[in-house]
């Protein structure tokens, strides 16, 4: 049984403004298509596009509800505006105690409305959900951190120069700041491709070291100068919203 909410740990950090639970099963989308037409009330509106299948649940008002989208085959996703309580509890109980639909991963997650994605948790099975949802979620050994980042920055397959700057650590929380190149164009520093880059590094190192984590592009600027850009930062572990 899930005793409590997925989403405990993002509001516990003041993260959002959308929630997202990703489950990745073993099934194909028919099969998940068909459950859910079979689950989900009457209050779901359904919409089928040419990549996903999506049910939409309002709540109180078009800013606050509950969306659960089968894509790129076997990906469930669910989220959520607002703060009221969504309404997938049972059919999120139902799903997860469906042996013909195995859980090979989960993953939660929050950003939307063009806030970078803070990667919270993750795991490989039922238990480990069950677990998280129970409130267990380890405090992150910073240094061990620091060593993934520093690896996955290594491997990253790139054109932009990245660097590592001094961490900052207070309690259970580290920056680091990452130096690059950033380009600026228009008026504006812009924030990609090293957007995409650095959540990408934040995810592997989150799901290496079980820390959440979150990457903020063209974010760092010059000391004792607000109008130059120079990079990005790092934000891991459980103080930082």
């Amino acid at each position: 049984m899930i005793d409590n909410p997925w989403f405990w740990e993002i509001k516990q950090h003041g993260s959002g403004p959308d929630y997202y639970l990703t489950l990745e099963f073993e099934a194909n989308a028919e099969q998940l298509v068909e459950w859910f037409e079979s689950q989900l009330s009457s209050t779901y509106r359904r919409n089928v596009n040419e990549s996903s299948f999506r049910w939409e649940h309002v709540e109180n008002h078009e800013w606050s509800y509950t969306s659960v989208a089968i894509q790129d085959g076997h990906l469930l996703i669910i989220r959520r505006s607002g703060n009221d309580q969504p309404a997938v509890d049972g059919f999120l109980q139902a799903l997860l105690a469906e042996r013909c639909f195995p859980l090979k991963r989960w993953r939660v997650s929050a950003g939307g409305d063009e806030y970078a994605t803070k990667y919270f948790r993750s795991g490989t099975d039922v238990i480990s959900l069950q677990r998280y949802c129970a409130g267990e979620a380890k405090s992150p050994h910073l240094t061990h951190v620091l060593e993934a980042l520093k690896q996955a920055l290594a491997d990253l397959e790139t054109d932009i120069p990245y660097s590592l700057g001094e961490p900052e650590i207070q309690g259970n929380a580290m920056t680091v700041p990452v130096l690059y190149p950033v380009p600026f164009e228009d008026g504006a520093w812009l924030v990609d491709p090293a957007s995409q880059e650095l959540g990408d590094v934040a995810r592997e190192v989150s799901d290496h070291c079980d820390v959440p984590a979150l990457a903020s592009a063209a974010s760092l600027h010059e000391l004792n100068s607000y109008n130059k850009v120079i990079g990005g930062t790092f934000y891991f572990g459980s103080e930082q919203t």
